[in-house]
C-alpha cells in the first residue's frame, strides 16, 4: 500500500484554514503521504488513484491521536472537502470494518506527471551532492573542536616540567600519574591536581620527604598523598658525620692481621669433613684408652 516516493507541499499550504489546527493537519498530511499513487486492487475491490484503505482505530494507532479527536479532525476535512468517505461508492457496503478515504485534488499534492519526475530525478544529483558536502563539512568541523578542546586540556604532565621542583620528584610524581592512570582514576583537571599538590606540601616542606611521601602512596596504589607511616621510609636529612668521627685517627691493619682474616674466611666456608671413630678419640685424647666401645 504505497512505497518510496515524494509527495509536495506547496508553501501556500500555510494558508490552509486548517493548518494551525495540530490534529487536523496531522490527519490531513498523513493521509495525502498514504493515498496510492496509482490505482491498484485491495481484497477484491478496485481503489482509484489518491484513496487510502484505513480506519479510525488504525488512525489512533499510527497518529497517537485519541478517537474523540479523529473524530474531529475527520469531521473538519470532510466539511472543508479536502478528504472524502467513498467507502459506500466502492464497495456497495452499508457497514464495514474499515474505510476508505479519498484524497481530494491528490494530484496537486503529488505531481505525478513525466515532467514533476524528471524534475525530482534531476534533482537528486545536486540534492546528494549537498548532502554529501554538508556531511564532509560537519565532519571538519567535528575534528576542528576536537583539536581545539585538545589544545585547551589540562596536562598535568606539563604542568609537572614547566615547574621548578626536583628532577627526583619529577619522577615520582609522573610514576604516581601512571598509577592513576592504570587504576583507571586519572587525574584530569587543573583544580585536582593543585589539590593533591596542596596536600604534598601540608605533609611536608622536604624535598626528599615528599619524594618518599609519594613512592608510599604509588607502592600502596592510594589515590592521594598521606604522611609517612613507617620512619624506615623517611631518609637522613642533612645529617654529616659526627664530630668525634672527624677527631679519630685510625692505624691502617698489618699484612699479618689482614693474612689472619683471610685464612680464617677461607677455613669458615670450607665444607667439614666427615671423621672416623678413630680420629675422633685421637682429636678428643682418648685414643689409648685401655679399652674399647
Amino acid at each position: 500500500m504505497g512505497g518510496n516516493r515524494w509527495v509536495k507541499f506547496w508553501e501556500s499550504i500555510t494558508q490552509w484554514e486548517w493548518y494551525k489546527d495540530a490534529n487536523t493537519a496531522r490527519l490531513f498530511f498523513h493521509l495525502v503521504i498514504k493515498a496510492q499513487y496509482k490505482d491498484t486492487r485491495w481484497q477484491g475491490y478496485d481503489i482509484p488513484k489518491g484513496c487510502v484503505v484505513t480506519s479510525r482505530k488504525r488512525l489512533r494507532e499510527e497518529l497517537g491521536i485519541s478517537d474523540q479527536n479523529i473524530r474531529t479532525a475527520i469531521k473538519h476535512l470532510t466539511k472543508s472537502e479536502n478528504i472524502k468517505n467513498v467507502t459506500n461508492e466502492i464497495t456497495n457496503l452499508s457497514k464495514a470494518n474499515f474505510t476508505i478515504f479519498k484524497v481530494e485534488n491528490y494530484d496537486y499534492f503529488q505531481g505525478g506527471n513525466e515532467q514533476d519526475n524528471q524534475q525530482v530525478t534531476n534533482s537528486q544529483p545536486t540534492d546528494n551532492q549537498q548532502v554529501t558536502t554538508y556531511k564532509k563539512d560537519k565532519k571538519e568541523r567535528s575534528k576542528e573542536i576536537k583539536k581545539n578542546k585538545q589544545k585547551e586540556s589540562f596536562s598535568v604532565k606539563d604542568e609537572i616540567e614547566k615547574s621548578e621542583m626536583s628532577e627526583e620528584l619529577k619522577l615520582a610524581l609522573l610514576g604516581f600519574l601512571e598509577m592513576r592512570k592504570n587504576q583507571k582514576k586519572p587525574v584530569a583537571t587543573a583544580r585536582a591536581w593543585h589539590g593533591l599538590l596542596n596536600d604534598l606540601n601540608k605533609l611536608s616542606n622536604n624535598n626528599d620527604e615528599k619524594i618518599a611521601i609519594v613512592d608510599q602512596s604509588t607502592k600502596n596504589c592510594w589515590l592521594g598523598f598521606y604522611g609517612l607511616k613507617q620512619d624506615y621510609y623517611k631518609k637522613p636529612i642533612n645529617q654529616g658525620l659526627p664530630d668525634w668521627y672527624a677527631k679519630t685517627e685510625f692505624e691502617p691493619a698489618s699484612p699479618e692481621l689482614i693474612e689472619k682474616a683471610l685464612e680464617a674466611q677461607r677455613r669458615a666456608s670450607e665444607p667439614k669433613k666427615k671423621q672416623s671413630r678413630t680420629e675422633a678419640l685421637k682429636s678428643m685424647g682418648l685414643d689409648d684408652l685401655p679399652f674399647d666401645f
